[in-house]
Protein backbone atom coordinates (compact mmCIF):
# COMPACT_ATOMS: atom_id res chain seq x y z
CA UNK A 1 0.00 0.00 0.00
CA UNK A 2 2.97 2.33 0.55
CA UNK A 3 3.41 2.71 -3.20
CA UNK A 4 -0.07 4.31 -3.41
CA UNK A 5 0.54 6.73 -0.56
CA UNK A 6 1.58 9.57 -2.84
CA UNK A 7 -0.68 8.67 -5.80
CA UNK A 8 -3.16 11.58 -5.30
CA UNK A 9 -0.23 14.00 -5.10
CA UNK A 10 1.41 12.72 -8.28
CA UNK A 11 -1.91 12.84 -10.16
CA UNK A 12 -2.50 16.43 -9.02
CA UNK A 13 1.01 17.55 -9.95
CA UNK A 14 0.76 15.83 -13.34
CA UNK A 15 -2.49 17.67 -14.06
CA UNK A 16 -1.04 21.00 -12.91
CA UNK A 17 2.12 20.46 -14.97
CA UNK A 18 0.10 19.86 -18.11
CA UNK A 19 -1.70 23.19 -17.66
CA UNK A 20 1.04 25.21 -15.95
CA UNK A 21 1.79 28.65 -17.35
CA UNK A 22 5.02 28.94 -15.37
CA UNK A 23 7.31 26.45 -13.67
CA UNK A 24 10.02 27.50 -11.22
CA UNK A 25 12.19 25.77 -8.72
CA UNK A 26 15.50 25.50 -6.92
CA UNK A 27 18.01 22.86 -5.87
CA UNK A 28 20.43 23.06 -2.97
CA UNK A 29 22.95 20.53 -1.69
CA UNK A 30 25.51 20.59 1.10
CA UNK A 31 28.08 17.81 1.38
CA UNK A 32 30.84 17.36 3.96
CA UNK A 33 33.79 14.95 3.94
CA UNK A 34 34.96 14.76 7.57
CA UNK A 35 38.57 14.20 8.67
CA UNK A 36 39.98 13.37 12.11
CA UNK A 37 41.85 16.17 13.86
CA UNK A 38 43.91 15.34 16.96
CA UNK A 39 44.55 18.99 17.88
CA UNK A 40 40.82 19.71 18.12
CA UNK A 41 40.16 16.24 19.59
CA UNK A 42 37.72 15.74 16.72
CA UNK A 43 36.86 12.22 15.62
CA UNK A 44 35.13 12.01 12.25
CA UNK A 45 31.84 10.09 12.27
CA UNK A 46 31.87 6.51 11.01
CA UNK A 47 30.16 7.69 7.85
CA UNK A 48 32.86 10.19 6.89
CA UNK A 49 30.71 11.57 4.10
CA UNK A 50 27.38 13.23 4.84
CA UNK A 51 25.17 15.02 2.38
CA UNK A 52 21.88 16.97 2.43
CA UNK A 53 19.88 17.50 -0.77
CA UNK A 54 16.87 19.81 -1.26
CA UNK A 55 14.63 20.18 -4.32
CA UNK A 56 11.71 22.65 -4.62
CA UNK A 57 9.34 22.89 -7.59
CA UNK A 58 6.44 25.33 -8.08
CA UNK A 59 3.79 25.18 -10.80
CA UNK A 60 1.66 28.26 -11.53
CA UNK A 61 -1.47 28.40 -13.66
CA UNK A 62 -3.86 31.38 -13.56
CA UNK A 63 -5.40 31.33 -10.07
CA UNK A 64 -3.82 28.02 -9.08
CA UNK A 65 -0.41 27.14 -7.71
CA UNK A 66 1.02 23.79 -6.66
CA UNK A 67 4.38 22.45 -5.69
CA UNK A 68 6.41 19.96 -3.76
CA UNK A 69 9.71 19.78 -1.92
CA UNK A 70 11.95 16.74 -1.66
CA UNK A 71 14.74 16.25 0.88
CA UNK A 72 17.35 13.51 1.00
CA UNK A 73 19.97 12.92 3.69
CA UNK A 74 22.85 10.57 2.92
CA UNK A 75 23.18 8.74 5.23
CA UNK A 76 22.04 11.50 7.62
CA UNK A 77 22.31 15.24 8.16
CA UNK A 78 25.62 17.02 8.75
CA UNK A 79 26.95 17.34 12.30
CA UNK A 80 25.07 20.00 14.25
CA UNK A 81 21.75 19.30 12.54
CA UNK A 82 18.93 17.21 13.99
CA UNK A 83 20.20 13.57 14.01
CA UNK A 84 16.66 12.44 13.15
CA UNK A 85 17.17 13.81 9.62
CA UNK A 86 17.87 10.57 7.73
CA UNK A 87 16.62 9.15 4.45
CA UNK A 88 14.11 11.13 2.38
CA UNK A 89 11.13 13.41 2.99
CA UNK A 90 8.44 14.70 0.61
CA UNK A 91 6.15 17.66 1.14
CA UNK A 92 3.52 19.28 -1.09
CA UNK A 93 0.99 22.08 -1.33
CA UNK A 94 -1.88 23.28 -3.52
CA UNK A 95 -3.01 26.91 -3.48
CA UNK A 96 -5.92 28.84 -4.99
CA UNK A 97 -6.02 32.65 -4.95
CA UNK A 98 -8.65 34.87 -6.50
CA UNK A 99 -10.22 38.21 -5.61
CA UNK A 100 -10.14 38.45 -1.81
CA UNK A 101 -9.64 34.72 -1.16
CA UNK A 102 -6.52 32.67 -0.65
CA UNK A 103 -6.82 28.95 0.11
CA UNK A 104 -3.95 26.57 0.64
CA UNK A 105 -3.72 22.88 1.56
CA UNK A 106 -0.65 20.76 2.26
CA UNK A 107 2.54 22.22 3.74
CA UNK A 108 1.90 25.70 5.13
CA UNK A 109 4.52 28.38 5.79
CA UNK A 110 3.01 31.47 7.37
CA UNK A 111 3.01 33.60 10.49
CA UNK A 112 0.78 35.80 12.61
CA UNK A 113 2.12 39.29 13.23
CA UNK A 114 5.77 39.24 14.31
CA UNK A 115 5.64 35.47 14.78
CA UNK A 116 5.58 35.52 18.59
CA UNK A 117 2.21 33.70 18.52
CA UNK A 118 2.71 31.55 15.43
CA UNK A 119 5.32 31.09 12.73
CA UNK A 120 6.06 28.15 10.45
CA UNK A 121 9.14 28.58 8.25
CA UNK A 122 11.98 26.84 6.48
CA UNK A 123 15.62 27.79 6.96
CA UNK A 124 18.14 25.31 5.55
CA UNK A 125 21.10 27.02 7.21
CA UNK A 126 19.54 26.51 10.64
CA UNK A 127 18.05 23.12 9.77
CA UNK A 128 14.54 24.34 10.64
CA UNK A 129 11.43 23.18 8.79
CA UNK A 130 8.36 23.32 11.02
CA UNK A 131 5.80 23.37 8.21
CA UNK A 132 2.19 22.84 9.20
CA UNK A 133 0.50 20.06 7.19
CA UNK A 134 -3.09 21.20 6.94
CA UNK A 135 -5.10 24.14 5.60
CA UNK A 136 -4.62 27.92 5.44
CA UNK A 137 -7.66 30.09 4.64
CA UNK A 138 -7.33 33.86 4.15
CA UNK A 139 -9.90 36.51 3.30
CA UNK A 140 -9.74 40.31 3.09
CA UNK A 141 -12.80 42.57 3.14
CA UNK A 142 -11.80 45.24 0.62
CA UNK A 143 -10.10 48.01 2.58
CA UNK A 144 -11.31 46.40 5.82
CA UNK A 145 -9.87 43.64 8.00
CA UNK A 146 -7.94 40.60 6.81
CA UNK A 147 -8.50 37.20 8.42
CA UNK A 148 -6.26 34.12 8.50
CA UNK A 149 -7.27 30.65 9.68
CA UNK A 150 -4.71 27.83 9.98
CA UNK A 151 -5.04 24.24 11.15
CA UNK A 152 -2.84 21.16 10.88
CA UNK A 153 -0.05 18.97 12.19
CA UNK A 154 3.44 20.44 12.69
CA UNK A 155 6.46 18.79 11.13
CA UNK A 156 9.06 17.39 13.52
CA UNK A 157 12.15 15.91 11.90
CA UNK A 158 11.19 13.43 9.18
CA UNK A 159 7.53 13.12 10.10
CA UNK A 160 4.54 15.07 11.40
CA UNK A 161 3.78 15.24 15.08
CA UNK A 162 0.73 13.75 16.73
CA UNK A 163 -0.19 17.18 18.03
CA UNK A 164 -2.66 19.60 16.38
CA UNK A 165 -2.17 23.34 15.84
CA UNK A 166 -5.06 25.68 15.06
CA UNK A 167 -5.18 29.46 14.96
CA UNK A 168 -6.83 32.66 13.81
CA UNK A 169 -5.50 36.14 13.11
CA UNK A 170 -7.44 39.34 12.36
CA UNK A 171 -5.61 42.40 11.07
CA UNK A 172 -6.81 45.85 10.08
CA UNK A 173 -5.16 49.10 8.99
CA UNK A 174 -6.61 52.49 9.83
CA UNK A 175 -5.60 55.57 7.84
CA UNK A 176 -5.37 58.50 10.25
CA UNK A 177 -4.56 61.24 7.75
CA UNK A 178 -1.50 63.47 7.57
CA UNK A 179 0.55 60.49 6.34
CA UNK A 180 -0.18 58.53 9.53
CA UNK A 181 -1.59 55.01 9.95
CA UNK A 182 -2.40 52.53 12.68
CA UNK A 183 -2.14 48.75 12.21
CA UNK A 184 -3.80 46.44 14.73
CA UNK A 185 -3.61 42.64 14.73
CA UNK A 186 -5.08 40.15 17.19
CA UNK A 187 -4.20 36.48 17.00
CA UNK A 188 -4.74 33.23 18.88
CA UNK A 189 -3.25 29.74 18.54
CA UNK A 190 -4.12 26.51 20.29
CA UNK A 191 -2.04 23.35 20.59
CA UNK A 192 -3.70 20.02 21.30
CA UNK A 193 -1.57 17.11 22.43
CA UNK A 194 -2.65 13.96 24.23
CA UNK A 195 -1.77 14.76 27.87
CA UNK A 196 0.75 12.59 29.71
CA UNK A 197 -1.68 12.34 32.64
CA UNK A 198 -4.85 13.97 33.97
CA UNK A 199 -2.87 16.70 35.77
CA UNK A 200 -1.72 18.48 32.61
CA UNK A 201 -3.90 20.24 30.02
CA UNK A 202 -4.57 18.81 26.58
CA UNK A 203 -4.97 22.32 25.13
CA UNK A 204 -2.47 25.15 25.59
CA UNK A 205 -3.22 28.52 23.99
CA UNK A 206 -1.22 31.56 22.89
CA UNK A 207 -2.85 34.98 22.46
CA UNK A 208 -1.33 38.14 21.05
CA UNK A 209 -2.19 41.73 20.26
CA UNK A 210 0.08 43.93 18.12
CA UNK A 211 -0.28 47.63 17.35
CA UNK A 212 1.90 49.74 15.08
CA UNK A 213 1.67 53.48 14.53
CA UNK A 214 3.52 55.11 11.64
CA UNK A 215 3.53 58.83 11.01
CA UNK A 216 6.12 60.81 9.10
CA UNK A 217 9.59 59.93 10.39
CA UNK A 218 8.21 58.18 13.50
CA UNK A 219 7.28 54.54 14.06
CA UNK A 220 5.97 52.94 17.28
CA UNK A 221 5.19 49.28 17.93
CA UNK A 222 3.78 47.45 20.93
CA UNK A 223 2.96 43.77 21.35
CA UNK A 224 1.58 41.74 24.23
CA UNK A 225 1.50 37.94 24.17
CA UNK A 226 0.11 35.49 26.71
CA UNK A 227 0.42 31.71 27.04
CA UNK A 228 -2.08 29.76 29.15
CA UNK A 229 -0.79 27.57 32.01
CA UNK A 230 1.09 24.43 31.08
CA UNK A 231 3.29 21.81 32.73
CA UNK A 232 7.04 21.97 32.11
CA UNK A 233 9.90 19.55 31.91
CA UNK A 234 12.62 20.08 34.53
CA UNK A 235 15.89 18.25 33.85
CA UNK A 236 14.06 15.81 31.58
CA UNK A 237 11.30 15.07 34.10
CA UNK A 238 7.74 16.33 33.74
CA UNK A 239 6.79 18.67 36.57
CA UNK A 240 3.02 18.21 36.79
CA UNK A 241 2.67 19.57 40.33
CA UNK A 242 2.46 23.18 39.15
CA UNK A 243 1.29 24.74 35.89
CA UNK A 244 3.05 27.87 34.65
CA UNK A 245 1.66 30.51 32.32
CA UNK A 246 3.83 32.88 30.29
CA UNK A 247 3.80 36.31 28.69
CA UNK A 248 5.88 38.77 26.71
CA UNK A 249 5.87 42.56 26.30
CA UNK A 250 7.66 44.10 23.31
CA UNK A 251 8.06 47.80 22.58
CA UNK A 252 9.80 49.45 19.66
CA UNK A 253 10.26 53.10 18.73
CA UNK A 254 12.05 54.41 15.67
CA UNK A 255 12.85 57.71 14.01
CA UNK A 256 14.37 58.11 10.54
CA UNK A 257 15.19 60.94 8.21
CA UNK A 258 17.77 61.42 5.48
CA UNK A 259 21.21 60.64 6.84
CA UNK A 260 20.02 59.73 10.34
CA UNK A 261 18.09 56.94 12.05
CA UNK A 262 17.59 55.75 15.61
CA UNK A 263 15.73 52.73 16.98
CA UNK A 264 15.00 51.39 20.45
CA UNK A 265 13.58 47.92 21.24
CA UNK A 266 12.64 46.64 24.71
CA UNK A 267 11.28 43.23 25.66
CA UNK A 268 10.31 41.27 28.73
CA UNK A 269 9.64 37.56 28.08
CA UNK A 270 8.79 34.76 30.50
CA UNK A 271 7.95 31.17 29.54
CA UNK A 272 6.50 32.29 26.19
CA UNK A 273 7.91 29.68 23.80
CA UNK A 274 5.62 26.87 22.64
CA UNK A 275 6.52 23.54 21.06
CA UNK A 276 4.39 20.93 19.36
CA UNK A 277 4.79 18.80 22.49
CA UNK A 278 6.23 19.42 25.94
CA UNK A 279 9.11 16.95 25.69
CA UNK A 280 10.64 19.03 22.88
CA UNK A 281 11.01 22.16 25.01
CA UNK A 282 14.30 23.98 24.33
CA UNK A 283 15.79 21.19 22.24
CA UNK A 284 19.00 22.39 20.53
CA UNK A 285 17.61 21.93 16.99
CA UNK A 286 14.45 24.07 17.37
CA UNK A 287 12.44 20.99 16.39
CA UNK A 288 8.69 21.43 16.79
CA UNK A 289 8.86 25.12 17.69
CA UNK A 290 5.46 26.78 17.13
CA UNK A 291 6.29 30.46 17.62
CA UNK A 292 9.23 32.74 16.84
CA UNK A 293 11.10 34.38 19.71
CA UNK A 294 14.34 35.82 18.27
CA UNK A 295 17.28 37.24 20.17
CA UNK A 296 17.08 41.04 19.91
CA UNK A 297 20.78 41.74 19.43
CA UNK A 298 22.81 42.84 16.41
CA UNK A 299 23.75 39.96 14.12
CA UNK A 300 27.49 40.38 13.49
CA UNK A 301 29.29 39.11 10.38
CA UNK A 302 32.96 39.26 11.38
CA UNK A 303 34.29 35.86 12.61
CA UNK A 304 35.70 37.00 15.98
CA UNK A 305 32.56 39.06 16.65
CA UNK A 306 30.54 35.83 16.53
CA UNK A 307 32.56 33.88 19.11
CA UNK A 308 30.24 34.92 21.95
CA UNK A 309 26.69 35.08 20.61
CA UNK A 310 23.57 35.65 22.67
CA UNK A 311 20.70 33.24 22.02
CA UNK A 312 17.33 34.21 23.47
CA UNK A 313 16.41 32.87 26.93
CA UNK A 314 12.64 33.30 27.38
CA UNK A 315 12.06 30.02 29.22
CA UNK A 316 12.38 28.59 32.71
CA UNK A 317 15.65 26.80 33.47
CA UNK A 318 15.57 24.59 36.54
CA UNK A 319 19.16 23.49 35.95
CA UNK A 320 20.64 26.94 36.66
CA UNK A 321 17.52 28.39 38.36
CA UNK A 322 16.93 31.33 36.04
CA UNK A 323 13.77 32.43 34.30
CA UNK A 324 12.98 34.55 31.27
CA UNK A 325 14.76 37.62 30.00
CA UNK A 326 14.40 41.38 30.20
CA UNK A 327 16.38 43.97 28.29
CA UNK A 328 16.67 45.66 24.94
CA UNK A 329 18.85 47.12 22.26
CA UNK A 330 19.37 50.55 20.70
CA UNK A 331 20.64 51.42 17.22
CA UNK A 332 21.77 54.70 15.76
CA UNK A 333 23.02 55.26 12.21
CA UNK A 334 24.11 58.61 10.83
CA UNK A 335 26.09 59.90 7.88
CA UNK A 336 28.69 62.61 8.25
CA UNK A 337 28.41 64.95 5.30
CA UNK A 338 30.91 64.64 2.49
CA UNK A 339 33.54 67.29 1.87
CA UNK A 340 33.94 67.93 5.60
CA UNK A 341 36.89 67.21 7.89
CA UNK A 342 35.21 64.15 9.46
CA UNK A 343 33.16 63.10 6.45
CA UNK A 344 35.94 63.16 3.89
CA UNK A 345 35.41 63.47 0.18
CA UNK A 346 32.54 60.95 -0.04
CA UNK A 347 31.01 61.06 3.44
CA UNK A 348 31.33 58.67 6.39
CA UNK A 349 28.66 56.31 7.78
CA UNK A 350 28.71 55.63 11.54
CA UNK A 351 26.64 52.87 13.19
CA UNK A 352 26.32 52.61 16.98
CA UNK A 353 24.60 49.65 18.63
CA UNK A 354 24.13 48.56 22.24
CA UNK A 355 22.18 45.70 23.82
CA UNK A 356 21.81 44.35 27.34
CA UNK A 357 19.87 41.32 28.61
CA UNK A 358 19.21 40.02 32.10
CA UNK A 359 17.37 37.09 33.63
CA UNK A 360 14.27 38.05 35.58
CA UNK A 361 15.05 38.36 39.27
CA UNK A 362 13.57 35.23 40.83
CA UNK A 363 13.75 32.91 43.84
CA UNK A 364 13.42 29.19 43.08
CA UNK A 365 11.92 26.71 45.55
CA UNK A 366 12.85 23.31 44.06
CA UNK A 367 11.14 21.29 46.80
CA UNK A 368 7.79 22.74 45.74
CA UNK A 369 8.62 23.00 42.04
CA UNK A 370 7.84 26.73 41.96
CA UNK A 371 9.58 30.08 41.77
CA UNK A 372 8.78 33.65 42.78
CA UNK A 373 9.95 36.50 40.59
CA UNK A 374 9.86 40.27 40.48
CA UNK A 375 7.85 41.18 37.40
CA UNK A 376 9.94 44.05 36.00
CA UNK A 377 13.23 43.67 37.86
CA UNK A 378 16.27 42.22 36.16
CA UNK A 379 18.50 39.69 37.86
CA UNK A 380 21.77 38.16 36.67
CA UNK A 381 23.31 39.66 33.56
CA UNK A 382 23.18 37.36 30.54
CA UNK A 383 24.80 39.54 27.91
CA UNK A 384 25.94 43.08 27.11
CA UNK A 385 27.25 44.32 23.77
CA UNK A 386 28.36 47.84 22.81
CA UNK A 387 29.76 48.30 19.31
CA UNK A 388 30.64 51.05 16.82
CA UNK A 389 31.21 50.61 13.10
CA UNK A 390 32.64 53.32 10.82
CA UNK A 391 32.61 52.95 7.03
CA UNK A 392 34.32 55.39 4.70
CA UNK A 393 35.01 55.60 0.99
CA UNK A 394 38.51 56.95 0.47
CA UNK A 395 38.42 57.21 -3.31
CA UNK A 396 36.58 55.75 -6.28
CA UNK A 397 38.23 52.36 -5.78
CA UNK A 398 39.05 52.04 -2.08
CA UNK A 399 36.67 51.63 0.89
CA UNK A 400 37.57 50.96 4.50
CA UNK A 401 35.78 50.04 7.68
CA UNK A 402 36.59 50.02 11.39
CA UNK A 403 34.59 47.95 13.90
CA UNK A 404 35.05 48.05 17.68
CA UNK A 405 32.98 46.01 20.15
CA UNK A 406 32.98 45.36 23.89
CA UNK A 407 31.07 42.34 25.24
CA UNK A 408 30.09 40.90 28.60
CA UNK A 409 29.02 37.27 28.12
CA UNK A 410 27.80 35.13 31.02
CA UNK A 411 29.19 31.80 29.86
CA UNK A 412 28.11 30.01 33.04
CA UNK A 413 24.42 30.81 32.55
CA UNK A 414 24.36 30.67 28.76
CA UNK A 415 26.50 27.55 28.23
CA UNK A 416 26.54 25.86 31.65
CA UNK A 417 30.26 26.30 32.31
CA UNK A 418 32.92 28.98 32.66
CA UNK A 419 32.51 32.51 33.99
CA UNK A 420 31.64 36.05 32.94
CA UNK A 421 33.66 36.84 29.81
CA UNK A 422 34.77 40.42 29.14
CA UNK A 423 35.95 40.76 25.55
CA UNK A 424 37.12 43.59 23.30
CA UNK A 425 37.10 43.02 19.52
CA UNK A 426 38.61 45.30 16.87
CA UNK A 427 38.27 44.78 13.10
CA UNK A 428 39.88 46.60 10.19
CA UNK A 429 38.18 45.94 6.82
CA UNK A 430 39.49 47.04 3.40
CA UNK A 431 37.84 46.74 -0.03
CA UNK A 432 39.51 47.61 -3.34
CA UNK A 433 37.67 47.65 -6.67
CA UNK A 434 39.63 46.24 -9.60
CA UNK A 435 38.95 46.43 -13.36
CA UNK A 436 36.65 43.93 -15.11
CA UNK A 437 34.11 43.73 -12.26
CA UNK A 438 36.77 42.33 -9.94
CA UNK A 439 37.61 43.21 -6.32
CA UNK A 440 39.98 42.47 -3.47
CA UNK A 441 38.97 42.45 0.20
CA UNK A 442 41.14 42.10 3.30
CA UNK A 443 40.18 41.99 6.96
CA UNK A 444 42.25 41.82 10.14
CA UNK A 445 40.68 41.14 13.54
CA UNK A 446 41.73 40.79 17.16
CA UNK A 447 39.85 39.79 20.30
CA UNK A 448 41.23 40.44 23.79
CA UNK A 449 39.92 38.62 26.85
CA UNK A 450 41.41 37.21 30.04
CA UNK A 451 38.73 34.51 30.31
CA UNK A 452 37.80 31.34 28.43
CA UNK A 453 40.35 30.72 25.62
CA UNK A 454 41.85 34.19 26.01
CA UNK A 455 43.18 36.13 22.99
CA UNK A 456 42.38 35.54 19.31
CA UNK A 457 43.67 36.92 16.02
CA UNK A 458 42.14 36.56 12.56
CA UNK A 459 42.98 37.54 9.00
CA UNK A 460 41.07 36.95 5.79
CA UNK A 461 41.61 37.65 2.10
CA UNK A 462 39.02 37.47 -0.70
CA UNK A 463 39.54 37.92 -4.44
CA UNK A 464 36.57 38.14 -6.79
CA UNK A 465 37.18 37.98 -10.52
CA UNK A 466 34.80 39.17 -13.23
CA UNK A 467 31.77 38.80 -10.96
CA UNK A 468 31.98 35.03 -11.52
CA UNK A 469 34.91 33.50 -9.68
CA UNK A 470 35.80 34.00 -6.04
CA UNK A 471 38.75 32.80 -3.99
CA UNK A 472 39.10 33.13 -0.22
CA UNK A 473 41.41 32.16 2.61
CA UNK A 474 41.22 33.02 6.29
CA UNK A 475 42.75 31.91 9.56
CA UNK A 476 41.37 32.36 13.05
CA UNK A 477 44.17 31.72 15.54
CA UNK A 478 43.69 31.17 19.28
CA UNK A 479 47.16 32.16 20.45
CA UNK A 480 46.00 32.79 24.02
CA UNK A 481 45.28 29.19 24.98
CA UNK A 482 44.90 26.24 22.59
CA UNK A 483 47.38 27.50 19.92
CA UNK A 484 45.05 26.10 17.23
CA UNK A 485 44.69 27.65 13.77
CA UNK A 486 41.11 27.47 12.47
CA UNK A 487 41.97 27.90 8.80
CA UNK A 488 39.63 27.78 5.84
CA UNK A 489 40.23 28.18 2.10
CA UNK A 490 37.98 27.78 -0.89
CA UNK A 491 36.76 28.74 -4.34
CA UNK A 492 33.32 29.97 -5.44
CA UNK A 493 31.78 29.99 -8.91
CA UNK A 494 28.65 32.08 -9.53
CA UNK A 495 26.56 32.34 -12.67
CA UNK A 496 23.18 34.01 -12.59
CA UNK A 497 21.20 32.42 -9.76
CA UNK A 498 23.55 29.43 -9.54
CA UNK A 499 26.42 29.04 -7.09
CA UNK A 500 29.06 26.36 -6.48
CA UNK A 501 31.47 26.49 -3.53
CA UNK A 502 34.28 24.14 -2.52
CA UNK A 503 36.22 24.74 0.71
CA UNK A 504 38.48 22.94 3.15
CA UNK A 505 39.37 23.72 6.72
CA UNK A 506 38.62 23.60 10.40
CA UNK A 507 35.40 24.79 11.99
CA UNK A 508 35.33 26.00 15.56
CA UNK A 509 32.27 24.92 17.50
CA UNK A 510 29.75 27.59 18.43
CA UNK A 511 26.40 29.15 17.65
CA UNK A 512 25.22 29.93 14.13
CA UNK A 513 22.40 32.49 14.13
CA UNK A 514 20.02 33.62 11.39
CA UNK A 515 17.39 36.24 12.13
CA UNK A 516 17.97 35.94 15.87
CA UNK A 517 17.44 32.14 15.94
CA UNK A 518 20.48 30.00 16.71
CA UNK A 519 21.72 26.43 16.56
CA UNK A 520 24.92 24.91 17.93
CA UNK A 521 27.56 23.75 15.45
CA UNK A 522 30.16 21.30 16.84
CA UNK A 523 33.90 21.52 16.00
CA UNK A 524 34.83 19.69 12.81
CA UNK A 525 37.35 19.47 9.99
CA UNK A 526 37.01 18.48 6.37
CA UNK A 527 36.12 19.25 2.80
CA UNK A 528 32.77 20.94 2.13
CA UNK A 529 30.91 21.23 -1.17
CA UNK A 530 27.76 23.30 -1.64
CA UNK A 531 25.68 23.73 -4.78
CA UNK A 532 22.73 26.07 -5.32
CA UNK A 533 20.77 26.06 -8.59
CA UNK A 534 17.89 28.18 -9.82
CA UNK A 535 15.77 25.90 -12.00
CA UNK A 536 13.69 26.91 -15.01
Amino acid sequence: MKSFKWLPLWLLLATMTAHAQKISGSYYSLTQFYNDDSLMHFKAPESGLRSMQYLDLHLLSADWEAGFNAEYYLPEALLGYNPELKGYFLGWYVQYQKDNWKLRAGNIYDQFGSGMVFRSWNDKQLGIDNALRGIDVQYKWGSGPAVKLIAGQPRTGMTYDDSFIGGISVKNEFELGLDASLNVEASAVTRYYEPENDKVPAHVNLYGIQTQFSGGPWDFYFEYDYKTPDALYANGVLNDRVLFDGDAYTFNAGYARKGFGVNLTLRRAENIQMYSRRSLEFNPYNTGVVNYVPALVKQHDYPLATLYVYATRPGISWADMHVGEIGGQADMVFKIKRKTFLGGRYGTVVSVNASQWHALKAEFIPALGIYKRNFWEGGALYYRDINVEIKRKLNKKLKTGLFVMHQNYNQLLLEGHGEMINALTVVSDWYYRLPHYSSLRFEAEHLWTKQDEKNWAEAGLEFNYNGTWGFFVNDMYNYGSSKIHYYNAGVVYTHGGNRLQLSYGRQKGGLVCVGGVCRYVPPSKGLQLSLSLSLL
